[in-house]
Protein backbone atom coordinates (compact mmCIF):
# COMPACT_ATOMS: atom_id res chain seq x y z
CA UNK A 1 0.00 0.00 0.00
CA UNK A 2 1.42 3.38 -1.02
CA UNK A 3 0.53 6.54 0.89
CA UNK A 4 0.96 10.14 -0.23
CA UNK A 5 1.94 12.64 2.44
CA UNK A 6 1.14 16.23 1.42
CA UNK A 7 2.98 18.39 3.96
CA UNK A 8 5.02 21.55 3.48
CA UNK A 9 7.04 21.25 6.70
CA UNK A 10 9.93 18.86 6.26
CA UNK A 11 10.17 18.02 9.98
CA UNK A 12 6.51 16.95 10.15
CA UNK A 13 6.70 15.05 6.85
CA UNK A 14 9.85 13.21 7.97
CA UNK A 15 8.19 12.18 11.23
CA UNK A 16 5.12 10.85 9.39
CA UNK A 17 7.20 9.12 6.74
CA UNK A 18 9.43 7.32 9.28
CA UNK A 19 6.47 6.12 11.31
CA UNK A 20 4.51 4.92 8.31
CA UNK A 21 7.52 3.13 6.78
CA UNK A 22 8.17 1.43 10.14
CA UNK A 23 4.66 -0.03 9.84
CA UNK A 24 5.32 -1.38 6.36
CA UNK A 25 3.84 1.34 4.15
CA UNK A 26 5.45 2.78 1.04
CA UNK A 27 5.39 6.57 1.28
CA UNK A 28 5.73 9.43 -1.18
CA UNK A 29 6.00 13.02 0.01
CA UNK A 30 5.08 16.25 -1.77
CA UNK A 31 5.08 19.76 -0.36
CA UNK A 32 2.32 21.59 -2.25
CA UNK A 33 -1.24 21.12 -3.37
CA UNK A 34 -0.18 21.43 -7.00
CA UNK A 35 2.38 18.65 -6.53
CA UNK A 36 -0.35 16.52 -4.93
CA UNK A 37 -2.59 17.00 -7.99
CA UNK A 38 0.25 16.00 -10.29
CA UNK A 39 1.03 12.87 -8.32
CA UNK A 40 -2.59 11.83 -7.91
CA UNK A 41 -3.22 12.02 -11.65
CA UNK A 42 -1.10 8.84 -11.87
CA UNK A 43 -2.35 5.60 -10.29
CA UNK A 44 -0.89 3.86 -7.28
CA UNK A 45 -1.79 5.92 -4.21
CA UNK A 46 -4.06 4.18 -1.69
CA UNK A 47 -4.41 6.99 0.88
CA UNK A 48 -3.57 10.70 1.09
CA UNK A 49 -2.49 12.33 4.36
CA UNK A 50 -3.17 16.00 3.68
CA UNK A 51 -2.01 19.09 5.57
CA UNK A 52 -4.76 21.73 5.67
CA UNK A 53 -2.26 24.61 5.78
CA UNK A 54 -0.31 24.27 2.54
CA UNK A 55 1.58 27.26 1.10
CA UNK A 56 -0.16 27.33 -2.30
CA UNK A 57 -3.66 25.97 -1.68
CA UNK A 58 -5.79 25.25 1.34
CA UNK A 59 -5.85 21.50 1.96
CA UNK A 60 -9.65 21.49 1.73
CA UNK A 61 -9.38 23.07 -1.71
CA UNK A 62 -7.06 20.25 -2.73
CA UNK A 63 -9.52 17.64 -1.47
CA UNK A 64 -12.53 19.32 -3.10
CA UNK A 65 -10.71 19.60 -6.41
CA UNK A 66 -9.67 15.95 -6.28
CA UNK A 67 -13.29 14.92 -5.72
CA UNK A 68 -14.47 17.17 -8.57
CA UNK A 69 -11.92 15.46 -10.84
CA UNK A 70 -13.39 12.08 -9.91
CA UNK A 71 -10.68 10.90 -7.52
CA UNK A 72 -12.05 8.58 -4.86
CA UNK A 73 -8.74 7.99 -3.07
CA UNK A 74 -9.33 8.13 0.71
CA UNK A 75 -7.85 11.14 2.48
CA UNK A 76 -7.08 12.15 6.03
CA UNK A 77 -6.77 15.88 6.56
CA UNK A 78 -4.89 17.37 9.48
CA UNK A 79 -3.48 20.62 10.77
CA UNK A 80 0.01 20.81 12.15
CA UNK A 81 0.01 19.61 15.72
CA UNK A 82 -3.26 17.68 15.37
CA UNK A 83 -3.14 14.23 16.91
CA UNK A 84 -5.40 11.24 16.34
Amino acid sequence: MKLLVVEDEERVASFLEKGLRAHGYAVEWVQTGQDAFGRLMRPGISLVILDLGLPDLDGLQVLESLRERGSAVPARAQRQGTRG
